[in-house]
This record gives structure tokens, sequence and C-alpha cells, in this order.
């Protein structure tokens, strides 16, 4: 669902969204993340924002697709 609203606003507004993936390990496994992190590391879909409670966990996934990055701790 996520995506498809990307996709929309993307069309729409004609311009790249930022992609929000909000406590995304909430709801998928380890795996399914690491799947859609990959898929979306990609310039089509520019600056990508995940949440999460666990740095290690999402930096270590991060990592695997060889892109830039930077994490924030709040």
């Amino acid at each position: 669902m996520k995506l498809a609203q990307f996709e929309f606003i993307k069309q729409q507004s004609g311009q790249l969204p930022i992609l929000l993936f909000d406590d995304i390990f909430d709801k998928l496994d380890e795996s399914r993340v690491q799947k859609i992190v990959t898929m979306v590391n990609d310039a089509v879909f520019g600056q990508i924002f995940i949440s999460d409670t666990h740095a290690k966990r999402t930096e270590d996934i991060v990592k695997s697709t060889h892109q830039s990055y930077k994490l924030f701790q709040l």
C-alpha cells in the first residue's frame, strides 16, 4: 500500500515524495523488510526514512544495500 501511495503522489505531483517506513518491523519480519529495502534501493525512490526501535537491526539491513545512509537516534 505504501508503495502504491508513493507512486500515486509521484505521478500527481511530478516530484519524488519522501518514502517513510514507520516501525516497519512491527508488521513484517526481518526477511521481508530486507526485501523491501533492497527493492526501494534505487534512485527512482529518492529519500527513504525508516524508523525502528532497534538501530543495529536497521543499520545491518541498510548496510547490505551498499548505499550511503545516515542514522539518527532520538
